[in-house]
């Protein structure tokens, strides 16, 4: 599989299913299931991602002032990592607006992550195989 899979501090499971040369980038099919307490969210989707942005995600999750976000090219689907007094949090959002503006979408979700869960994080997207240069800005 070319994606991304972790269990906690929520289902997240990522997978590459188109990519783009022109634009480098890639469209990858995205499940997030949510559990807490006695209810559960669900989402699926796809989306662009530009190679950069990942290869910029991916780095950031490595500097010392982690700030690391991730989005599709729409800006739709924001996954982010930081730190605030010494707290690690991670965030997620999905946000759609029809085109005639009469229905919106917005679903967010945030939780603290300790160092192991941290670590599993950094290590699926290190682990992940890119085939572009990822130093390259896009």
């Amino acid at each position: 599989m070319l994606g991304i899979k972790l269990e906690q501090p929520f289902s997240l499971l990522m997978e590459v299913v188109e990519t783009d040369d022109h634009v480098p980038s890639m469209r990858v099919e995205t499940k997030i299931t949510i559990t807490q307490f006695q209810h559960m969210l669900s989402y699926q989707g796809s989306f662009w991602i530009e190679c950069a942005n990942w290869s910029s995600f991916s780095n950031a999750l490595n500097n010392s002032s982690l700030d690391a976000t991730l989005k599709d090219m729409n800006d739709h689907f924001v996954l982010a990592i930081s730190e605030n007094k010494d707290k690690k949090i991670l965030y997620w959002e999905f946000k759609k607006t029809d085109a005639g503006g009469g229905k919106k979408t917005i679903i967010a979700f945030s939780a603290e992550v300790d160092d192991d869960m941290l670590a599993k994080i950094k290590r699926e997207f290190a682990e992940f195989p890119a085939w572009w240069s990822p130093s390259d800005p896009g």
